[in-house]
């Protein structure tokens, strides 16, 4: 199978409750502001669990891994706990489980009636060439979320209590037409290994997506920022 064809794949072998994480979530971060990722025109915000810098600020949210072309050779960010991981019990269970070395996890929120702007997020990801793998596991969500696929023309509902495989190197954007529910997702990134690549090359399950009309970014941003989606059918 073409790596380039390998967009969204669910895993089966990580366990959690997600009710257990979502309580664990909201009742951990009550009181937490969520910091303003600099891709999202204040609808994209997050909280920093593990990064290079063991911070949680927004300098350290907005951390990318890359690779230096330049000298190439790989640049692989080390992952530290920042305080926001202090007392968390279902979380730190979930990154043990990831088949590989978490090197980034992040909890992201996109605001109801927004999303993310077609776009992608690096050739680290890039399952034959890169360095890294992506991974959500949806904590709260609305039916009419969907992760979208440019190459494909389709978009991925993600359901909460399952962990899926994201190939963001490829055009993606996200839409969350919803006007009462934020999208909340642990985003956790791991270095590449050959058993996680096997993994996914072998790995039959995906959401079923749905058609969707490839949009410019320019008209995504519209859509965005005049919080103004089409209702699915």
């Amino acid at each position: 199978m073409d790596h380039r064809l390998i967009y969204c794949r669910q895993l089966e072998d990580i366990e959690y409750d997600p009710i257990s994480l979502r309580d664990e979530v909201e009742q951990h971060f009550k009181d937490v502001d969520y910091l303003h990722h600099v891709s999202g025109r204040g609808h994209w915000l997050g909280i920093s669990l593990l990064n290079s810098t063991g911070k949680h600020d927004k300098a350290s949210l907005n951390l990318r891994l890359h690779k230096n072309v330049v000298a190439e050779k790989e640049i692989m960010m080390v992952g530290i706990k920042t305080s926001m991981m202090d007392g968390l019990k279902v979380i730190p269970n979930i990154l043990e489980q990831m088949p590989g070395r978490v090197l980034l996890a992040r909890i992201m929120k996109i605001k109801s009636g927004r999303g993310l702007i077609p776009h992608r997020d690096g050739d680290c990801f890039d399952l034959e060439k890169g360095n890294a793998c992506r991974f959500h596991i949806p904590i709260i969500t609305d039916n009419s979320v969907l992760f979208c696929c440019s190459d494909l023309a389709l978009g991925f509902h993600l359901e909460v209590g399952k962990v899926y495989y994201v190939n963001v190197s490829q055009e993606h954007w996200v839409i969350n037409p919803s006007q009462i529910t934020d999208r909340l997702h642990l985003i956790v990134d791991i270095e590449k290994n050959d058993e996680v690549v096997k993994m996914l090359y072998k790995a039959n399950r995906h959401p079923d997506g749905v058609p969707v009309e490839v949009l410019k970014p320019e008209v995504v941003k519209r859509l965005v920022m005049r919080n103004r989606w089409p209702k699915r059918k």
